[in-house]
């Protein structure tokens, strides 16, 4: 597992050998829109995962350092934060949450953002009958929100956001956000995303525009 597949981005010209071609679609003032709102959500950040917790708070630490492992008792991922402030109905907030994924052992991507938000999987209550409806938890990262390959992975993919949902034990991560990747030549931005690291691919939902410049 090294590098998802763009398969919302159609570029027939790729399959040409030494053909130098960039194709530009962005729209300036779509982007620089799209950048204000995740600026706008940034700053909002704090406030927005203060609002979504009204229980009392039941604890409190720092320096919050957990490992998870499967079923098989292999790693599958680790979650790092500065502090954690756990509520009563079971929902914690994070301060710079980290989460590193692993495969076969070794750490494969990195995410990160300036506050996180944990709490129960929505699709669980909502529809039981789903393939990923287990009890299991969703990390909700919030403000410069951002999924990067891990030193153990050959992937040149980036990614960022002001705000995505990551289910660590299936490796799913969904956003309605504004969203920009980059990755060997290709920038491209949309708003809203579905990825789904195991089974390596990404989809973009609307307003997708990229720029696409092979190497030299």
């Amino acid at each position: 597992m090294n590098r998802p597949r763009i398969l919302a981005l159609l570029i027939p010209t790729l399959t040409a050998v030494g053909l130098y071609l960039t194709l530009d679609w962005a729209d300036d003032r779509a982007i620089a829109t799209s950048e204000r709102a995740g600026m706008a959500d940034t700053l909002q950040a704090e406030q927005t995962i203060e609002s979504r917790s009204k229980a009392s708070i039941q604890a409190y630490s720092q320096e919050l350092e957990t490992m998870i492992f499967d079923a098989d008792g292999a790693l599958q991922y680790t979650l790092s934060a500065d502090s954690q402030t756990q509520f009563e109905d079971q929902t914690s907030l994070l301060t710079q949450p980290r989460i590193t994924l692993f495969d076969a052992g070794k750490p494969n991507w990195n995410i990160t953002a300036d506050y996180g938000r944990i709490e129960r999987n929505s699709s669980a209550v909502d529809d039981p009958s789903r393939e990923d409806s287990a009890d299991e938890d969703l990390v909700r990262f919030i403000g410069n929100a951002s999924l990067k390959a891990a030193l153990a992975n050959s992937s040149t993919l980036a990614l960022q956001s002001s705000e995505f949902s990551l289910i660590p034990s299936v490796e799913k991560i969904r956003s309605d956000k504004p969203v920009r990747v980059i990755d060997q030549g290709i920038n491209q931005t949309a708003v809203g995303f579905e990825a789904n690291l195991t089974a390596d691919s990404l989809y973009f939902e609307k307003e997708i525009r990229g720029s696409y410049e092979p190497p030299r």
